[in-house]
């Protein structure tokens, strides 16, 4: 026998079937629509108290720069360019590589634990990284033992959620990001990693090059061969080149296209006004309704 609004088929004597219930939505709906004012009511409120949340939540800012990787010298300083004569340089013990893409190592550097533990204590970034366990007046962390940060903790935080690189894969266009909860220091923060990579690219190729010459100027002098001596001497002019546009070029694998500069302070993006009115609406319309249905079946029983 069914009910109007909920009904139940019972257990036959015997056998082990459950129940089943059946729900009159058009009961629902009724008892929500008596109650729209209460539920409108109770959306308004959680909408505004999501609303007030955010003025007092923590703010964080981004700041983001737009980078074109410098394209890579083919076959400078390499033995590819030299034909047969290459040959006869990798005979002598002259080891020296092709021509390589200096972006995609420059990437991997950015995103490296050395390279990023190193801007992280330069930058004494610890304390704003890990707010809530930094002692501002005291200057000393609040914590102490294991719960105390450590170069692991904040080179994961940091990689998730203050640096975020993307690019684009048809124009090779980069975008560097920094999230950070005062807007000048988001800009300084991301133009300075730029600074920075440009700098150790540049370091790294100097060094490199450094090398490369010292070893071409050692076989130059231990041969007679005269072909040889030749192909030598025109990748050691092709590694002299190198470390001289090495030198002089401060945007040596990375070009700004457009510096990062600091937001307006209402220009936050976390937390998100739009999203916690949506939020705080939706989850007090769920809240009213669900009070509203045990409110009433409360009274159905007592009835």
């Amino acid at each position: 026998m069914k009910d109007a609004n909920v009904s139940a088929s019972a257990e036959a004597p015997g056998t082990s079937e459950p129940n089943y219930f059946e729900v009159d939505l058009a009961a629902v709906w009724r008892k929500l629509w008596e109650s729209r004012w209460l539920l409108s009511a109770v959306v308004v409120a959680a909408a505004a108290i999501g609303g007030i949340a955010t003025i007092f939540l923590p703010k964080y800012y981004e700041a983001s720069t737009t980078l074109l990787p410098v394209e890579s010298m083919t076959g400078v300083g390499g033995l590819g360019s030299l034909g047969n004569l290459g040959n006869l340089a990798s005979l002598a013990g002259v080891n020296l590589g092709g021509s390589t893409d200096s972006s995609v190592e420059a990437l991997e550097l950015l995103k490296s634990r050395r390279f990023t533990l190193d801007f992280i204590r330069d930058r004494q970034l610890m304390p704003g990284m890990f707010p809530g366990q930094w002692d501002a007046k005291a200057n000393s962390w609040k914590v102490s033992g294991d719960e105390i940060p450590t170069d692991e903790n904040a080179y994961r935080k940091f990689g998730r959620k203050v640096r975020f690189i993307s690019q684009d894969k048809k124009t090779g266009v980069i975008s560097l990001t920094v999230r950070w909860r005062d807007p000048e220091m988001a800009a300084d923060l991301t133009n300075d990693l730029v600074v920075r990579l440009n700098r150790t690219m540049q370091a790294r190729a100097v060094l490199e090059s450094d090398a490369a010459i010292r070893q071409l100027q050692s076989q130059f002098q231990q041969t007679d061969v005269v072909p040889l001596r030749g192909a030598i001497a025109e990748v050691l002019e092709s590694e002299v080149k190198k470390r001289t546009l090495a030198l002089v070029r401060d945007e040596y694998v990375m070009r700004v296209i457009d510096p990062a500069v600091a937001t307006a302070r209402w220009e936050h993006v976390s937390p998100s006004l739009p999203l916690f009115v949506f939020g705080g609406a939706l989850l007090g319309a769920l809240a009213g309704a669900f009070f509203v249905l045990v409110r009433g079946a409360i009274r159905g029983v007592g009835g």
